[in-house]
């Protein structure tokens, strides 16, 4: 009955305290004990799984579930603080990296697939941490190797955080327009698709509902159960669609980004791309040129929407002090860390993330002195970004 509604709640219940467990050993720095508990929990999911390799993961196949993936990236967690405390074994470095590379490619296999609108919003709030956690490992792999295939991984975990919800929208409706496959497969899938939406729907409206426990947990069960059966069928009908015609499924479930390499041929001598991956407390920049690349990371110590809406009450209120000061924090946040990849360049696209996209980066001023902010009378005196460059803005 357990297997037949998924993982049942026993099996919930084991992930969440191995999870627990993990992360209680994690914040102890207990990091051997903290490993051990990710690995256990994830050979609930893959039974096969070697418990004494640290170095080994489930296949992508048994990371089906959120909480299978929270379990891999938390063990990513444990592997790249494992190795920033000892800084022994590189192994520990490469290891971090596959667990979060794995754990991206689990998220976006997820959603990417039939769910409902409901669950990819839910499942986006879920993995945002995958995405950040490959590009925390990405970072110190980067600066501590300057590999570059190490920080094309990283711009890919960037670019397929923004885009996903995008490309899984339109390439089913490209797949269909391009394919060879006869009508009546791809009805069958539609019609699958359809009724896993339903039952996800009903899913989540029945975990909402206020009604009877039992009575409610008996309805989940059998939704569950229901649930099972369809997405086997349809399981089955993706390998089928896969084997026979590779190119629809190709075109309909993986995804490409862009790589660094085609950014840079797309960019003029005088032009620096720069996008932004924020965090709630941690800042990604990339900085890209036709002949250079920049990859920080900021960690804010105060709040980056607060700061936005501070900026924009400053000029709403014209209160030159203020701008002043807000302005420059922003500039020092946003601008300072990738000075020295804009020497030469006068154009600047800008790839704004979350908040960011109500900035205006044009009106951000470059540092001056406490002297200098006391003889500025008016706005029009101040050293605006858009004096030295050119500013636009991009989607990813």
């Amino acid at each position: 009955v357990e297997k037949s509604r998924g993982l049942g709640d026993v099996y919930k219940r084991q992930t969440h305290i191995y999870y627990a467990l993990a992360d209680l050993h994690l914040e102890a720095r207990a990091y051997v004990s903290a490993l051990e508990a990710s690995q256990l929990g994830l050979q609930i999911y893959a039974p096969s799984l070697d418990l004494k390799n640290i170095y080994k993961n489930p296949s992508l196949e048994d990371l089906q579930t959120r909480a299978a993936i929270y379990l891999l990236a938390i063990k990513g967690r444990i592997l790249h603080a494992y190795y920033l405390e000892s800084e022994a074994d590189k192994q520990y470095l490469s290891a971090a990296l596959e667990s979060a590379d794995l754990a991206v490619q689990a998220s976006e296999q997820m959603r990417l697939s039939y769910h409902s609108d409901y669950s990819k919003l839910q499942s986006e709030e879920a993995f945002t941490h995958t995405y950040q956690l490959g590009l925390q490992v990405g970072h110190t792999a980067w600066s501590r190797t300057q590999d570059s295939k190490v920080l094309e991984r990283a711009f890919r975990f960037a670019e397929k955080a923004k885009a996903i919800l995008l490309l899984s929208a339109m390439q089913g409706e490209v797949a269909k327009i391009k394919s060879p496959i006869p009508s009546s497969l791809l009805q069958r899938e539609e019609k699958l698709r359809a009724k896993l939406i339903q039952l996800d729907n009903t899913l989540q409206q029945q975990k909402a509902s206020k009604t009877d426990a039992t009575l409610k947990d008996s309805k989940i069960q059998a939704i569950q159960i229901d649930f099972l059966k369809y997405h086997q069928e349809y399981s089955q009908l993706m390998k089928q669609m896969e084997e026979i015609h590779p190119d629809y499924y190709q075109l309909k479930y993986q995804t490409q980004a862009i790589s660094i390499a085609e950014v840079q041929t797309l960019l003029q001598a005088e032009e620096l791309l720069i996008q932004y991956c924020v965090y709630p407390n941690e800042l990604y920049v990339f900085a890209i040129a036709a002949d250079s690349i920049g990859f920080e990371v900021v960690e804010p110590d105060t709040d980056l929407t607060l700061l936005i809406e501070d900026f924009q009450k400053a000029i709403f209120l014209s209160d030159l002090e203020e701008y002043i000061s807000i302005a420059q924090q922003l500039y020092a946040l946003l601008l300072k860390p990738i000075e020295a990849e804009w020497t030469t360049k006068k154009q600047l696209t800008i790839i704004p993330d979350g908040a960011l996209h109500r900035l205006n980066f044009d009106a951000l001023i470059h540092p001056i002195s406490p002297t200098e902010s006391e003889s500025i009378e008016n706005f029009s005196q101040l050293p605006y970004l858009l004096r030295d460059f050119q500013v636009r803005y991009h989607y990813s």
